[in-house]
């Protein structure tokens, strides 16, 4: 048991690393509506690549066994996973609407046209802090909320088959929550909405959970038989996503599988870049979006390239200044800490 425990998933880092840059993708598609590579991807492809859902899945099977085999007092768990995600979190929202005033004041023009509305701090900024100015940050606050109360699931289900009865009530009672929630809504960015997108994103970081209490019987199986367990998920998918849309979010925990069983088949051992990747995502996550998406965009527009081209280019070289600017803020022991999370090491001493 002690050996499972301490075992490092190797095939997590390459379903991270694909999940990382799939959300830099999907943040790229907006830029180009028109593209004939972006149409036929959004039209035909998007639904079978999960970004979002994957990282909810990773997120629920690695702290399964983190929370599981780490001891630590309550309190100390919760100011811990404050400091690694909601720190750097507040950070740079608060750096980005500090550019984002920079922009209006100086009345420069946004890369992607669309006008900035004027900036009032109060109640609207405090909620821009809380969103971020390109309000896709949400997905840390619910990452955040989970861990909150993660311990206690840990604890009330301890075995496989108590986290596999508690994964199917899940799905029971997911639609009855749904429709609550949305009853609810009043406008885009409101904590009501926030909460529709926790309860509906909690099954897939269940799901994750489940696999990890399941992991044991999971894995010989797997190892045999994944490629095969894997294709015949995904092919399930696409057949319930095209003959019954309105399941679409539960078809997602069978697409999930899927990539599970394939990535658990096919790797059984580390690989530096893809570990390396890996280890870049939350920051990847964190720092594409606001800054370097529109960068890439301003270097490439004078160029003069075609729609697809200039898609793909924008993709990768806002992959590439990503990567070069966590590098760069990962060599500050402050910008590691409050940008990146990352943990400062103590002085020595003599």
């Amino acid at each position: 048991m002690r050996s499972r425990e301490k075992e490092h998933f190797y095939f997590i880092d390459y379903l991270r690393a694909m999940a990382c840059y799939l959300v830099v993708l999907h943040h790229c598609l907006g830029y180009f509506p028109n593209a004939s590579w972006v149409v036929f991807y959004v039209r035909h492809l998007k639904p079978f690549f999960p970004t979002v859902t994957l990282y909810l899945l990773i997120s629920g099977f690695v702290h399964a066994g983190v929370v599981q085999r780490k001891i630590q007092p309550y309190a100390d768990y919760v100011i811990e996973k404050f400091k690694r995600i909601m720190v750097p979190y507040f950070c740079v929202s608060f750096l980005t609407m500090v550019l984002r005033i920079f922009v209006e004041h100086n009345r420069l023009m946004p890369l992607d046209e669309v006008q900035y509305t004027p900036f009032v701090w109060g109640r609207a900024g405090l909620r821009l802090l809380f969103s971020g100015v390109e309000g896709h940050y949400y997905f840390l606050e619910i990452l955040f909320v989970y861990l909150l109360v993660f311990p206690a699931i840990v604890r009330r289900f301890s075995s496989a088959r108590a986290a596999l009865l508690g994964f199917l009530c899940l799905l029971a009672v997911d639609p009855l929550l749904a429709r609550l929630c949305v009853s609810l809504r009043t406008t885009v960015w409101s904590p009501t909405t926030l909460l529709v997108a926790t309860l509906s994103g909690f099954k897939f970081f269940f799901f994750g959970f489940t696999l990890n209490r399941c992991y044991a019987w999971l894995k010989p199986r797997l190892l045999e038989h994944g490629i095969g367990v894997g294709v015949s998920c995904l092919f399930i998918f696409v057949v319930l996503h095209q003959l019954l849309p309105q399941g679409n979010e539960y078809w997602v925990c069978v697409q999930l599988m899927g990539y599970f069983a394939i990535a658990r088949a096919l790797v059984h051992g580390p690989h530096p870049l893809v570990s390396e990747i890996s280890g870049l995502s939350f920051g990847v996550y964190l720092l594409h979006q606001p800054y370097f998406i529109k960068t890439s965009r301003l270097l490439l527009n004078p160029l003069g390239l075609a729609s697809n081209l200039e898609f793909v280019l924008t993709w990768l070289l806002t992959i590439a200044l990503t990567t070069v600017a966590i590098k760069l803020l990962d060599g500050n022991r402050l910008a590691a800490r409050f940008l990146l999370g990352k943990a400062v090491p103590r002085l020595a001493t003599t």
